[in-house]
């Protein structure tokens, strides 16, 4: 399996953001590639999907960074391993009254084939949904049958919604919680970085 992480970095952005989360990431032995321009987030995250290679990319925002090793092994696993995406969960107040939870691109693992047979939906916000939201919104229009959630992990078949990471608006407790709902194991298959 071939895997990838993008990160969006806009010029004016304070550096020590990109600074620390390159160095978190090189800290966990994951590379990272940063885009350091001003692009409007979803048009970034089709462009990398259409020019990239890999079987799944991880999009993360500037101020996300992994808690561990395994929280992004374990998403790039398991999208590459249901042929889907996850992402942490949102719902966003200003569209369909925040009833509509998706896997938001502050983090998300995308399978490649995924997202072709979705129809390579584009990450725009349209008048139904937020930045990546449509993936969500297609994926429920194919028929993916929901399942109830445990201990904070949302899935289905298509989506997998969960937290393992921090952002700079996290409290320390609230990422205690977060590492909290990873206390199960899983092997992790080797993963080639491309």
């Amino acid at each position: 399996m071939k895997a990838e992480i993008h990160s969006l970095n806009w010029p004016g952005s304070d550096p020590r953001l990109a600074k620390e989360q390159k160095g978190i990431f090189k800290h966990f032995q994951l590379p990272l590639t940063q885009h350091h321009r001003k692009l409007d987030h979803s048009v970034w995250i089709d462009a990398v999907l259409r020019q990239s290679k890999a079987d799944v990319v991880l999009f993360v925002d500037n101020d996300c960074v992994p808690l561990s090793r395994s929280a992004p092994m374990e998403a790039i696993q398991w999208a590459a391993e249901h042929q889907s995406f996850l992402g942490l969960a949102q719902a966003s107040n200003h569209i369909n009254n925040g009833i509509h939870v998706f896997a938001a691109p502050a983090l998300l693992a995308i399978a490649r084939s995924a997202w072709m047979r979705l129809g390579q939906p584009s990450c725009r916000p349209t008048p139904r949904g937020d930045v990546a939201e449509e993936l969500r919104w297609r994926a429920e229009e194919h028929g993916l049958p929901s399942k109830p959630g445990t201990r904070g992990i949302s899935t289905t078949p298509a989506v997998k919604v969960y937290g393992a990471w921090a952002t700079t608006e996290a409290t320390a407790l609230a990422a205690s919680l977060l590492t909290a709902s990873f206390t199960y194991t899983r092997a992790v298959l080797p993963t080639t970085w491309i």
